[in-house]
């Protein structure tokens, strides 16, 4: 039988997709920001300092609260963006 089907732990069947994936986002990574990075990146650091979006009437709930809180220990803690 192949040793892939007798491999019950799903880790030891995915990891050749985490390594390719790490592979992937090192060589695709570049400094500027295209997107929402910016936005995101501000949120999380609003939410930081304990606030989400701007004081009225600059209210801005566009999107949720998700990604940023996602990204703010990254944010908190000065990592490189690549991280």
């Amino acid at each position: 039988m192949n040793s892939i089907v007798k491999t019950r732990n799903p880790f030891l069947i995915f990891l050749p997709f985490l390594f390719f994936y790490l592979a992937f986002a090192i060589l695709m990574y570049t400094k500027v920001f295209i997107g929402d990075e910016t936005r995101f990146l501000a949120y999380a650091n609003n939410l930081l300092h304990g606030f989400y979006s701007p004081a009225s009437p600059h209210v801005d709930l566009l999107s949720g609260p998700g990604y940023p809180i996602i990204l703010v220990p990254f944010v908190a803690l000065h990592l490189p963006k690549i991280f």
